[in-house]
Formats: structure tokens, C-alpha cells, sequence
């Protein structure tokens, strides 16, 4: 047992080049291109006021393949690459719209590449720009992400965090398509002074350009390439469908003000049925909510009122889920949400002859959708604030 407790491959961590993110971008020429994002473990804690600082590097290189570009970003590395600890891998909107399927190819194959990393789509045309993104407490793009997916979902639920496990698990189902996060970088309005003057002359400098990155909505996929995006409600939906809806607040709109909802629980179920060669499918959705806010002059002691507000709640909700599921439906033909395997579960037999062309047919299903709520609390005042304040 002594002889065998070492590791033929040991290297010091001194001399790997531990990549933290990157990003699979591909050229007008195919070429594949590769960002890497890495950490400095030595400098990170170094900087001022608690944020590190100068604690990773990027490079960029290049490719016949992925593999070959990351082959090839060694050149410029003075370390040995390592990606066990990569925390999120992205995709350009570029190489998305082609196919993640090469991409995908290699990362399996790998034995070194962790299937437990985030997988993402960057929108827009120039996503090495998420480098340059203010990162706020964090000090690395992964780190940040990684943050991120641990808190957001349970804030709005407007986002979806899958790992690569999860994408690649659902691009092999007869019955779901992936899913990916969705991230976007946005100009910033700069808070730093303009530049100092060049040359003595008085000119003006230019402001400096910042960004920031956003994570909402997702994107949704079909055999390997990118389908479409979900904004915010529609990714919230989906995270109704998928039941993982925890805590989170919607705000429904009244003729006197709003009212805003905590949601405490949420539950879905999916029935399925056969009629000749039509699907039916049947979305139901059971949430328990809370009264957090009321801005109008509804009067939250009186049931008739309290009925109301459900009805409210369940009209808003349904919309948004029925909007979700006729985009996947018509846009995107693509079953993101997984009625494929609800039917395989629930008619095993007739799903033989089906699951071939599933899309198809999920794209002529009727869906329906019903939503039962219930408010289990008011809050500490019964009425709105004003009138609780006239009657002191």
C-alpha cells in the first residue's frame, strides 16, 4: 500500500496554470478560438479593501479545433494547464448558432476537463469583453458566476445555472433539450473621473468605458445548436415548470396600485394523454404565497378581496407560462422543458414509435395550463399602510 499511495502524474501546484473560465468562440474562417481565464493563487487577497487584485490573466489563442487552440495557448502560458478547477465554461452566440457539438466532443473526451463546471452562452459579438466586466467582491469571471448561481435562483429565478453534466445529460434525452445560462455584458455608466489631460495642452481625456455582466433569461438549444433566448419572466416560467421556484417575489399589477407576491412553495405536475395521433398535454401548477406588498387600497382582511388577489396572481402566472411554452413551441420547436420524458414515463409503448421525431410532435401538442394559489399569510398589518396610519 506504501509503493501505491503516490501519483505517477504529481505537479506541484506551483507549476499549473489553473484555468478558472473560458470561453469557445470559433472565427468567419472556422477557425476555433479559446479565452482563458486563469489564477494567480499568489497573488490573490493582494489587493486594497479586501478585493484581490491582479489575481488572474486571459489569453486568447487559436485553433483547427479546440483541443488544438488550447494546445496552442501553451506557447504563451508558463505553466502546465490545468482544468479540474474550471468553475464555467462558455460558448460565443457565434459558435452556438453553428454547433457546441466539436466543442462538446473534446470536453467529454478529456479526462481532465470536470463535467461539474457551469455551461453558458455569452450574447452578442465580442464575448471576451466579459474579461474586462466589473466582477464587484469577486475576483475572477468563474468566481463570480459560480457566486452568482448560489444566490440568484432562490432571489428572481429569472436565470438558469445548469452545469455541463446537466446540458449534455439533456442533449442525450429522447425528450428534453438543453438548456444553457444565459449572460449578456452591458455598458456600464463610468463613476471614474474623466482622463488626465495629454501633453499638457488642457485637452480632455476620455471617460473610461465600464461593464458589467448580466445573468438573466436562458439559452435554449435543439440538437446541439442554439435555438433561441427566454428573457427574465419567460426563464422564471420555465423555472416553474421545472420546479425550482423557491422564494422568490412577483408583482401583479391592480387598478389601484400593486400587489407583490412571496412565493413560499411552488409544485407542478404533468399529465399526459393520447388522442388518435394528438398529444395533450396538462400543466398544473399548485403555489403558496404571501402578501410582501400592497400599494393600492385593496383590503387584504376581506376574503372576497383575498379571493381576488389569487385569481390576479393565477391569471399573471398562467399567461407568462403559457407565453413560455408557445415560444418553444413555434420559435423554437425545441422541448426545453422535458413533456417528452413525462410521456415516455407515462406511455411507455406509444412513445417507441414517437420519440424519433418528438420535436415535431411536441410542436403540435396542446398544452393547457392551470394555476391554483393560496395565500397562507398577510403580513403584520391587515390593511394598506395609509389607512393603518389613519386609523391611529
Amino acid at each position: 500500500m506504501l509503493s501505491l499511495s503516490g501519483c505517477w502524474s504529481r505537479i506541484e501546484p506551483k507549476y499549473l496554470g489553473i484555468v478558472n473560465s473560458l470561453i469557445y468562440d470559433v472565427d468567419d474562417e472556422g477557425k476555433f478560438i479559446v479565452h482563458l481565464e486563469f489564477l494567480n493563487a499568489a497573488d490573490a487577497g493582494s489587493g486594497d479593501g479586501g478585493k484581490p487584485k491582479g489575481s488572474n490573466y486571459t489569453i486568447r489563442a487559436m485553433g483547427d479545433s479546440p483541443r488544438e487552440a488550447i494546445a496552442n495557448a501553451s506557447q504563451s502560458v508558463d505553466r502546465n494547464i490545468f482544468g479540474g478547477h474550471n468553475k464555467v465554461r462558455f460558448f460565443s452566440e457565434k459558435l452556438a448558432k453553428q454547433s457546441v457539438n466539436p466543442t462538446l466532443d473534446y470536453i467529454l473526451r478529456a479526462k481532465i476537463t470536470d463535467e461539474t463546471a457551469l455551461i453558458g452562452v455569452i450574447k452578442g459579438d465580442k464575448p471576451e469583453k466579459i474579461y474586462e466586466a466589473t466582477l464587484d467582491l469577486s475576483d475572477t469571471v468563474g468566481n463570480y458566476i459560480e457566486t452568482m448561481s448560489h444566490f440568484l435562483p432562490d432571489s428572481s429565478s429569472k436565470a438558469v445555472f445548469p452545469t455541463t453534466l446537466d446540458f449534455v445529460r439533456d442533449y442525450y434525452s429522447d425528450g428534453k433539450q438543453p438548456v444553457a445560462l444565459l449572460v449578456e455584458i452591458v455598458e456600464n455608466p463610468s463613476q471614474t473621473p474623466k482622463g488626465e489631460d495629454k501633453g499638457g495642452d488642457g485637452g480632455k481625456g476620455e471617460e473610461k468605458k465600464e461593464y458589467k455582466i448580466v445573468c438573466e433569461g436562458l439559452a435554449a438549444f435543439k440538437d446541439g445548436v442554439l435555438a433561441g433566448y427566454f428573457n427574465g419572466e419567460e426563464t422564471r416560467a420555465y423555472n416553474f415548470i421545472m420546479n425550482k421556484v423557491h422564494n422568490i417575489h412577483i408583482t401583479v399589477p391592480s387598478e389601484t396600485g400593486n400587489t407583490v407576491f412571496g412565493i413560499t412553495g411552488s409544485k407542478c405536475k404533468v399529465k399526459t394523454s393520447m388522442d388518435g395521433d394528438k398529444i395533450k398535454i396538462d400543466v398544473k401548477l399548485k403555489v403558496n404565497t404571501n402578501i410582501a406588498a400592497e400599494t393600492g387600497e385593496i383590503e387584504i382582511n376581506d376574503p372576497k378581496e383575498i379571493k381576488k388577489l389569487e385569481e390576479s396572481f393565477n391569471e399573471k402566472l398562467k399567461k407568462d407560462v403559457e407565453g413560455a411554452i408557445k415560444k418553444a413551441q413555434q420559435e423554437f420547436e425545441s422541448d426545453i422543458f422535458g413533456f417528452g420524458e413525462f410521456v415516455h414515463d407515462q406511455h411507455p409503448k406509444e412513445w417507441r414509435d414517437m420519440k424519433k421525431d418528438w420535436d415535431e410532435k411536441f410542436k403540435e401538442a396542446e398544452i393547457s395550463v392551470s394555476v391554483e394559489s393560496r395565500i397562507r399569510r398577510y403580513g403584520e398589518i391587515k390593511r394598506p399602510f395609509r389607512y393603518e396610519e389613519e386609523d391611529k
